[in-house]
């Protein structure tokens, strides 16, 4: 018997998003399974584990209850890459639960990138390669190494 259904790990972010709309846990365990070590990672450097935990699951059950809403303030937070939507959103929830931790010479770091290359650094941080990441940011291969380094002010990276 052939299936007739697509896996998930074929469709893109805005169709999964579109699926949670709906109801899809599944489509959300997709969306964790993505982003979620890059979310946990960006919230554990700014708290202990259990509210690093606590703050991504806040981000899930967030996206879960209204898909549309998240990182939708402006249309310029609309058309972000969904990455970006939610690394922001795990930055915006660490900082309110622990708002001191912005004096952190690192934290201050990730807090002054663009949400582009904020996501991209932190995807590369965790073992993505730069076509992943740009894939996940909207950018190739060469744009993210040319958005990084000119980030990070290096010759090469």
């Amino acid at each position: 018997m052939t299936s007739t259904t697509t896996t998930s790990h074929a469709l893109d972010d805005s169709t999964l998003l579109a699926q949670i709309g709906t109801g899809r846990v599944v489509a959300l365990a997709e969306l964790h399974q993505r982003y979620g070590a890059p979310m946990w990672s960006l919230a554990r450097l700014l708290l202990q584990p259990k509210p690093a935990e606590d703050v991504v699951v806040a981000v899930l059950d967030e996206l879960w209850r209204s898909p549309s809403a998240l990182g939708g303030e402006t249309t310029r937070d609309a058309r972000l890459p969904l990455v970006c939507r939610l690394l922001d959103a795990v930055l915006r929830r660490s900082l309110a639960v622990r708002p001191g931790a912005i004096r952190d010479r690192q934290v201050a770091l990730i807090c002054g990138y663009a949400p582009r290359e904020r996501a991209a650094l932190i995807l590369i941080s965790g073992g993505a390669s730069r076509a992943q990441a740009g894939a996940a940011v909207g950018k190739s291969a060469r744009e993210v190494t040319v958005m990084l380094r000119d980030t990070l002010g290096q010759q090469r990276f």
